[in-house]
């Protein structure tokens, strides 16, 4: 809507266009808040999830070098 129609219109309509844009500036600001809480979420989660591997990759080294000397002694023992 132009300058020179907002400028036309009666103070009822201007009063119900600022009433449904305070609606939709009200339901933005819980959609951006909901959204902002499932970011957190997913990044609360992806931290977990980073240790989760940090441990299992420090767990699977610590595995592999066991694992290698267990071989070493039994291919020295024959």
């Amino acid at each position: 809507m132009t300058d020179k129609e907002l400028r036309k219109l009666k103070r009822v309509d201007l009063i119900e266009i600022l009433y449904y844009l305070e609606k939709e500036v009200e339901r933005l600001q819980e959609e951006n808040k909901y959204i902002k809480e499932q970011l957190n979420v997913k990044l609360s989660l992806t931290d977990e999830d980073i240790r989760r591997i940090a441990a299992a990759v420090t767990e699977n080294k610590e595995r592999s070098a066991d694992e290698e000397k267990n071989d070493e002694n039994t291919t020295t023992d024959e």
